[in-house]
């Protein structure tokens, strides 16, 4: 899980998750940390749901 502010004051975070043999990366935004860091985990998810 990578977190890094971004311009506006906003929270961007990167996260890697694996899903069987897959690795899949997601992406989050929100006003902190942890809103931003489940909206990554959340993204990952669904990439691994549609495929």
């Amino acid at each position: 899980m990578v977190e890094q502010p971004d311009v506006d004051g906003e929270v961007v975070a990167y996260a890697e998750c694996r899903v069987g043999d897959r690795v899949l990366w997601g992406a989050g935004r929100g006003a902190r940390g942890p809103e931003a860091s489940v909206q990554a985990v959340l993204s990952a998810v669904n990439r691994a749901v549609a495929r």
